[in-house]
């Protein structure tokens, strides 16, 4: 008697305990939205611009909602490679206004992209760069910055907006290279491969897979890395829907009806010195660390921020390669943009074309900066 009551004890609770799943499951359908996805209003375009420049863009055919990402998901600390050919460093500019699919297809480069909203050059950030191109970039690799004006000259001592931010920033000793790897803390699959490995030493087993990555993330994360696991649950179900967007873990897709459109500008004739001191501080500490650096100015749909970065080039970085988008566009392109140097639609692939022929003159040896900065063939 008492083993049948023992049976339909454990019966009760596994029934019990797969109705509160699916009852949950079923509250979370609608409130889960990254749970869903539906198909690029824009996809005809998308894949009329795949045919025009031979590039895959299937990423970007399913969105997901969202616009908010966690420093966290940063794309860098989750392609962790070393010998990338280019390294990219800039704010939402980034982000919201370069494809990193179109990037890396037309270049047939390793790019590597840290972009976050906000994110200001300053002396901690310039440690930060160093580090991480010590540790990931060729010998011979380049960087790429790109900044809203404002954040070039926010302050050189100041820390960033975004506390997380601030705190990886400065946070990069985490793990020596014997323990672990570069940036062990932001990355779960980094952690997967540390607790792999650990596991294998400990029992003197060959190198071989265990277990898959999935089934480490699915039901042994939380408890080997339960504080990271948290704050990434957490993260992830605080991304709000206000509209259309796709990430990709370093791209954000923007899709407007009525998009604010961007034609190419005539230079400027004449431009007065850009007096900062905090951006003269950056500049000397750039030149000491030795860095081979190009100042990007992206396209923008305010014209006096395309005119700030340019005196900024001019007064602090003259002699350095700069890239600059608006002269690369062709004359009769009309790019697609949302907001300040922010892009969307097909504004993000287009201005990606732009900097991958550039990238691509560099490459062939293209040192000259009216070459480099000539109009591309399209």
């Amino acid at each position: 008697m008492k083993d049948l009551l023992f049976i339909i004890g454990v019966v009760f609770s596994v029934v019990l305990s797969v109705g509160l799943s699916y009852q949950k499951q079923r509250q979370n359908q609608g409130t889960d939205i990254l749970s869903k996805q539906f198909e690029n209003p824009i996809l005809p375009r998308i894949e009329q611009f795949e045919r025009s420049y031979d590039v895959n863009l299937s990423t970007v055919k399913q969105l997901v909602p969202g616009d908010l990402f966690s420093p966290h998901d940063i794309s860098l600390l989750h392609d962790l490679e070393k010998n990338y050919d280019v390294l990219i460093f800039g704010d939402s500019s980034v982000y919201m206004g370069f494809s990193p699919q179109v990037l890396r297809q037309i270049t047939n480069k390793k790019v590597g992209i840290f972009s976050y909203a906000a994110l200001s050059m300053n002396e901690k950030l310039i440690d930060f760069i160093a580090y991480t191109s010590d540790a990931l970039l060729k010998k011979n690799g380049l960087i790429l910055f790109v900044f809203n004006h404002a954040f070039w000259g926010k302050g050189f001592q100041t820390e960033q907006e975004n506390p997380e931010l601030e705190q990886l920033i400065n946070q990069r000793d985490l793990y020596d290279g014997n323990q672990g790897c570069f940036f062990c803390a932001f990355n779960q699959k980094r952690h997967f491969e540390v607790f792999e490995k650990s596991i294998m030493n400990y029992f003197g087993l060959p190198e071989k897979t265990l277990i898959s990555f999935s089934f480490y993330n699915d039901h042994l994360a939380q408890y080997v890395t339960p504080n990271y696991h948290a704050k990434k649950t957490k993260n992830l179900n605080n991304r709000l829907r206000r509209g259309r967007y796709i990430f990709d873990k370093s791209f954000v897709f923007v899709h407007m009806q009525s998009p604010n459109m961007i034609q190419k500008k005539p230079p400027f004739s004449e431009l007065k010195p850009y007096k900062n001191n905090n951006i003269q501080m950056t500049a000397n500490q750039l030149e000491a660390n030795k860095f081979n650096f190009a100042f990007v100015i992206p396209l923008t749909t305010d014209d006096s921020m395309r005119e700030s970065l340019h005196r900024i080039y001019e007064t602090y970085f003259t002699g350095r390669l700069m890239a600059d988008m608006n002269q690369l566009m062709p004359d009769d392109w009309v790019i697609e943009g949302q907001n300040l140097t922010h892009m969307s639609n097909l504004g993000s692939f287009r201005q990606a074309v732009l900097l991958s022929q550039w990238l691509n003159r560099y490459y062939a040896g293209e040192t000259v900066q009216a070459e480099l900065n000539r109009v591309i063939k399209h």
